[in-house]
């Protein structure tokens, strides 16, 4: 049942964060996070790391879910597979989101939801705590359809890509 509630308020934010998209733009005098390409390899694009110093926050009762959106030009055409990675700006660890994450007393919900061009990158905290972006860095790739069935030939299955780090799937690429 409390998984249920959980369940059902992630999906109660991500109706309401969806319809008011204009509401949550970045500011003019905030940070832009439009992403640059890093490189264009056998059909995946690659941004560079991006790194956000400021995020949006909405505090609900038992947790607080902040969030970015970085605008990934036009690249999210529809039939490819966009996969974003967080690192730890500290350890340098990277890992695929979604996934859940625990810090001390604090538990993380990370996931993403991309619309058009825009990927809007997503924490619900609970226990409190510092913004979870301040210590963060995102990259996202586009796979596109092609280079995704060239790795189902190989064996590699969408599954097992939102479940890797950054690296791993570069070794499985290259």
């Amino acid at each position: 049942m409390k998984g249920m509630r959980s369940i059902t308020g992630v999906l109660l934010l991500c109706l309401t964060v969806s319809c008011h998209k204009d509401q949550i733009k970045v500011d003019a005098g905030q940070e832009n996070n439009t992403a640059t390409i890093a490189s264009l390899k056998n059909g995946i694009i690659e941004s560079d790391w991006i790194a956000s110093s400021t995020s949006e926050v909405a505090s609900q009762p038992s947790h607080s879910v902040y969030h970015i959106e970085i605008n990934a030009g036009n690249f999210t055409h529809p039939g490819n597979t966009v996969l974003v990675f967080r690192k730890d700006k500290a350890t340098h660890h990277s890992v695929a989101i979604p996934y859940e994450e625990t810090r001390g007393n604090q538990k993380i919900y990370w996931y993403y939801e991309v619309v058009g061009d825009e990927i809007m990158i997503s924490a619900d905290v609970y226990g409190g705590g510092a913004d979870p972006f301040t210590t963060s860095a995102f990259k996202y790739l586009v796979v596109s359809n092609a280079a995704m069935q060239d790795m189902k030939r190989r064996g590699i299955n969408r599954t097992q890509l939102m479940t890797i780090s950054y690296e791993n799937f570069m070794e499985l690429n290259q």
